[in-house]
């Protein structure tokens, strides 16, 4: 077969068929079958038309049009995000506790600030005895013992957003205890 021959096979190959590199797809795929092939080419068609470029993705799966269009979905929903998320999103990451870890003088201790302003230590100890046990011990954990959401979420085996509104409601609730004294 000539240069110029396999060339536009190559070409048409290309214009009916995605291949697509399962092992990139997917990671950690360990299956024996790393490429798949989307076409509206029967399996039969597709080897006895493109048999010498088939033949380098054996073993491969064959996939419909409709697969392909979902993989190329896919890709366009991942890249508006990374765009999305590079133009809006936050480059520190606030919620993974790094931020607090590296550069706790950026973070505001609302606890600190009811301690100072409003009342005397042993107001603040009535009023923490006054929320439920695993409310008071995550306050006690983030603000005094200084643990982050983050690893107190790992702790306790929960996500890191139901610690942060569990710690959020009982600052609310400290501030209505210290209130009402």
């Amino acid at each position: 077969m000539t240069t110029k021959i396999k060339f536009e096979l190559e070409q048409a190959f290309k214009a009916e068929c995605k291949v697509i590199d399962l092992k990139h797809e997917y990671t950690g795929y360990r299956e024996n079958i790393r490429w798949a092939i989307a076409t509206a080419l029967t399996e039969t068609a597709l080897r006895s038309k493109y048999g010498e470029i088939v033949s380098q993705y054996e073993p491969f799966m064959l996939l419909t049009e409709e697969h392909a269009k979902i993989f190329v979905q896919f890709h366009s929903h991942e890249r508006k995000h990374k765009l999305r998320n590079a133009e809006h999103g936050d480059a520190f990451g606030y919620e993974d506790g790094e931020m607090e870890k590296y550069h706790p003088e950026l973070i505001e201790n609302p606890f600190d600030r009811l301690f100072d302003d409003q009342c005397d230590s042993d107001d603040l100890y009535k009023a923490l005895d006054k929320l439920k046990p695993i409310r008071r011990e995550r306050v006690i954990k983030h603000y005094i013992h200084g643990i982050s959401i983050v690893e107190i979420a790992e702790q306790e085996g929960v996500s890191p957003q139901a610690v942060q509104q569990s710690i959020a409601r009982s600052l609310n609730l400290l501030k209505n205890f210290l209130k009402k004294r």
